[in-house]
């Protein structure tokens, strides 16, 4: 059996994007803590599943940011590091939080890119990418606005507050699902004259596929903590590997 030098930090890292993979971390660790209890184990949880589901908007919904939360807080972990997350619930609900800066991976997609103009795509995100956009008051940011179907989550309309003719545009993001949003978004900023639309998130599931998200948009920019996306257009999805 392997003896740890107590002097060691356990590292454990899962992209975490299922009860499975999750449930692998907790009996990981519990393994690991049965070696030497005394040992220091941390993890690194790339993706945070549910993290979307933050609020309860209706009689019946999970609040499955809370379930997550509070399973990975049963494992005792003495950190626990995650990536960009949808909103500041997910972290508070969690012991002994870190949050692993993304900032680096919007800089790469802005390299290639080179926007005129940052694109926020709707009030939710805002508090975050304004952090990002304070560091940088001469970069133009803008914003927009969407409205949804709280029952169904059908999107209703985007309205776009800002002058986007001839302008290379980066939408920015923390996670692209469906993509349905985006597709709509591209769609209206190429509509008012914008010359090139790219769309960065952090994390990729891209469940719907590309094929939709060509029309309009130019690139995508993303980092692998969802997936590798092996299948992925190579010309059409640049994805950036996570360093940790």
């Amino acid at each position: 059996m392997y003896k740890f030098d107590r002097r060691e930090e356990v590292h454990l890292i899962t992209r975490g994007t299922s009860f499975n993979e999750l449930g692998i971390l907790a009996v990981a660790s519990d393994a690991i803590k049965r070696i030497d209890p005394f040992l220091k184990v941390g993890a690194t949880i790339t993706y945070c599943l549910g993290a979307r589901q933050d609020r309860v908007t209706h009689s019946g919904v999970p609040l499955t940011a809370k379930v997550v939360a509070e399973f990975i807080n049963s494992m005792m972990l003495d950190f626990v590091n995650i990536l960009h997350p949808h909103s500041d619930v997910f972290p508070s609900l969690l012991h002994d939080c870190n949050i692993m800066d993304h900032e680096r991976y919007i800089y790469r997609a802005m390299e290639e890119l080179k926007p005129d103009s940052i694109i926020i795509p709707d009030a939710g995100v805002s508090k975050s990418i304004h952090k990002f956009l304070d560091k940088h008051p001469g970069l133009e940011s803008i914003q927009c606005l969407k409205r949804r179907n709280v029952n169904t989550g059908i999107l209703r309309d985007i309205q776009i507050l800002g002058d986007v003719v001839d302008k290379r545009c980066l939408i920015v993001d923390d996670i692209c699902d469906g993509g349905k949003t985006f597709i709509e978004l591209a769609k209206q900023l190429r509509l008012k004259g914008a010359s090139a639309v790219g769309l960065y998130v952090t994390h990729g599931i891209f469940s719907k596929g590309f094929d939709d998200l060509k029309t309009d948009i130019s690139k995508i920019y993303c980092t692998d903590s969802y997936s590798n996306h092996e299948d992925r257009d190579y010309d059409f999805v640049e994805l950036f590997p996570l360093t940790f």
